[in-house]
């Protein structure tokens, strides 16, 4: 099977990248979505900050890559020859993409958007100072590490066209993957 992890802090435009590479035959997995499966398994209000708490006790619990062995398993289910997942936060996670032979990109994304409120903003601060912290355990939101881990960054300052072509780009400058 491909796989093709995708990095980066929020609204940098992972998922508009594994919708991109879906459109073209992958399946996409997001491992958010197993958070919020266990978040209404719990009974509890799937916010970001919920999903964060509970993406952390099960990598503790469970190791560092459980979310990606699931997103793997999930696609084997399905019967999926190329899968991209949506959404490494941890160094552990870009590991195992790594270790099936997978391909990590990293996406960078413009600053903040002037359209967006402010107090979205504050919201969005806080969850990009947790993702970058030093002080988030190893099992936590290490999104900065899982970035260095990255294949290739790709910056996604321009247009969602410039983003699409970068990724191809780099798909087919990795054994000819499309």
């Amino acid at each position: 099977m491909i796989v093709v992890g995708l990095v980066g802090h929020m609204h940098s435009g992972k998922t508009s990248a594994a919708k991109y590479l879906e459109e073209h035959g992958y399946c996409r997995i997001s491992l958010s979505g197993f958070l919020v499966a266990e978040a209404r398994r719990k009974s509890l209000e799937p916010s970001r900050r919920n999903l964060q708490n509970l993406g952390n006790a099960m990598r503790k619990k469970l190791g560092g890559s459980v979310l990606v062995r699931l997103a793997l398993a999930e696609a084997e289910r399905r019967g999926a020859s190329r899968l991209v997942i949506d959404g490494l936060r941890n160094p552990a996670e870009a590991d195992e993409v790594h270790r099936v032979g997978g391909l990590v990109i990293g996406i960078v994304g413009p600053k903040r958007d002037p359209l967006r409120p402010v107090e979205e903003d504050e919201k969005e601060r806080a969850a990009l100072e947790r993702e970058s912290s030093l002080e988030e355990p190893a099992w936590g939101q290490r999104v900065a590490d899982a970035l260095r881990d990255a294949d290739t960054v790709i910056d996604n300052s321009s247009s969602l066209d410039a983003l699409y072509h970068r990724v191809a780009g780099e798909l087919m400058a990795r054994e000819g993957v499309r």
